[in-house]
């Protein structure tokens, strides 16, 4: 996360984005390997605990001139991932 957040202030820096500039925040989780077997953890129910946070962490560190563009999601089973949408978007326009 904290690479992600790094390249989203270098490329946004507080400065309103250029026409047509985009940036695309990604995070990807990996398997544990034998805990998550042991635990019966399967990558999307790891996903599901781990994902509402980071949105969370998103919205703190988005302001006008630095957010994304796109965020990308597999394994949606809530609304959380456009209501982190929505309020970066709002937070964006004003």
């Amino acid at each position: 996360m904290d690479d992600q957040f790094a390249k989203l202030q270098r490329e946004r820096g507080g400065k309103a984005p250029a026409d047509g500039q985009m940036f695309c925040i990604g995070w990807a989780l990996t398997q544990l390997g034998a805990l998550d077997v042991t635990l019966g953890l399967s990558l999307l129910e790891r996903a599901r605990d781990a994902m509402t946070p980071r949105l969370g962490l998103l919205f703190e560190k988005s302001s006008k001139g630095c957010y994304p563009n796109i965020i990308g999601m597999d394994g949606v089973e809530t609304t959380d991932g456009l209501a982190a949408a929505v309020a970066i978007n709002t937070r964006a326009r004003h």
